[in-house]
């Protein structure tokens, strides 16, 4: 499925090279595909026919507003490319295949951590890029649709990442270290298996990924600066 995504979003950035605007009563292939990225974030709930219609128009002014545009209903190439990026960034199909990791780490610091004012969030590592790429979508006035995926991605990415962590960790170690890094783990693994069923009391569905989301972030930016901060050093 992923190659298949992949492969779409080849070929839409081709079409997309050469693409004129799209606007009410553009038909064909280029609006059909508009329509299906509208549809998968969450900014059009209509059939994908290939016919620029009034809800089609709705959906482009919406996701103009997203991105805090003038909302023209018309579908340009400066559009068009910030919606490819934000499908691909949630669809998970943009991860930085190809890139050097030691072109990145010349790039980016050796570790995440957190800005030095209050409320400046986390900043990220090269190993955490695509988090990065999606904090940036957060906020804004986005579909439940698209926050469901951004929030999905978040946690599905720091969970995976997490536990590369753990797992490195503990390889790093032996005897009674590699028994602190192991109970880390089940402190960690505890703490959201707790915090999984307290939210779902607390909140919708929604919010309660989107706390898990966050409460995930901070617990992997801690752990990687824990284990990389040093050699920011």
């Amino acid at each position: 499925m992923k190659r298949i995504l992949a492969l779409l979003l080849c070929l839409l950035l081709l079409l997309a090279s050469a693409q004129a605007e799209l606007k009410r009563n553009s038909r064909g292939d280029e609006v059909e595909q508009l329509q299906q990225m509208l549809t998968d974030l969450g900014f059009l709930n209509d059939k994908i026919d290939g016919i620029f219609g009034r809800k089609t128009e709705a959906a482009v002014k919406a996701v103009q507003d997203y991105f805090g545009e003038k909302q023209t209903g018309i579908y340009d190439d400066a559009l068009d490319m910030k919606l490819l990026d934000l499908w691909g960034t949630v669809m998970g199909i943009m991860e930085g295949d190809g890139l050097d990791p030691e072109e990145l780490q010349e790039i980016y610091p050796a570790s995440c951590g957190w800005g030095g004012d209050e409320g400046e969030g986390a900043h990220y590592c090269w190993r955490h890029l695509e988090q990065a790429y999606l904090s940036a979508y957060t906020g804004g006035d986005a579909p439940e649709e698209l926050e469901r995926l951004i929030s999905t991605r978040q946690r599905d990415l720091w969970l995976q990442s997490i536990d590369d962590m753990y797992t490195e960790w503990e390889d790093s170690l032996s005897g009674d270290d590699g028994e602190i890094a192991s109970k880390q783990r089940e402190i960690f693994e505890q703490a959201l298996s707790e915090n999984r069923a307290e939210w779902a009391q607390e909140y919708s569905e929604q919010k309660a990924l989107t706390q898990e989301a966050r409460w995930l972030e901070s617990i992997g930016v801690d752990l990687c600066f824990d284990l990389y901060g040093a050699e920011a050093n």
